[in-house]
């Protein structure tokens, strides 16, 4: 999941469409997301303008129930274990990519388990206001997803939008991503 600075027109958009070849050729070549965001991040400085910087949030499945996540800039991954119950917020504090071409990151490694699922969101959903200025946040999602989250995805987002419509208004785009585990 990107967002960025210009999140809207032709930049974004041609930004958008480099990140993601730029990360599906590194993944062809087997590295890892760390070394695949590392590498991006020092060569888009240079083929995009100064101001631009786009934040990520992503996730790399590749088998025996392990899932390497990165986040840089954007807000946490929510996961939800399904045998539990229970939630997990997996998040870092990295500098969003772009901004600079002297950079470095980490990623970590998470264990999962069928029936797990996995919520990538845009700052726009934890910013909701309602009319006395609170924020939806974090808390807010957990508690959806925790009510809802054994249903099939089409109604688990349902579920989520239709909290988000009630709680406030739309201020930002309100992007959701969401991962179940099936094996």
């Amino acid at each position: 999941m990107f967002s960025g600075r210009f999140r809207y027109g032709i930049q974004a958009s041609l930004l958008m469409g480099n990140l993601k070849t730029a990360l599906r050729f590194g993944f062809a070549q087997g590295q890892s997301l760390a070394a695949v965001i590392t590498a991006v991040c020092k060569v888009l400085p240079e083929v995009k303008p100064a101001e631009m910087y786009a934040t990520f949030a992503g996730l790399r499945f590749s088998g025996g129930a392990q899932v390497e996540y990165l986040i840089a800039g954007h807000p946490p991954i929510l996961h939800y274990h399904a045998a539990d119950h229970r939630t997990e917020r997996r998040g870092m504090e990295q500098f969003p990519l772009g901004l600079t071409g002297d950079c470095a990151y980490v990623s970590s490694f998470a264990s999962y388990a069928p029936g797990d699922l996995f919520v990538l969101l845009s700052d726009g959903v934890i910013e909701t206001e309602n009319s006395q200025g609170v924020e939806f946040g974090f808390g807010g999602v957990e508690q959806a997803v925790l009510r809802c989250a054994a249903e099939p995805l089409k109604e688990v987002m349902g579920r989520l939008m239709s909290e988000l419509e009630k709680f406030g208004n739309r201020a930002d785009d309100q992007t959701i991503l969401l991962i179940r585990a099936l094996a």
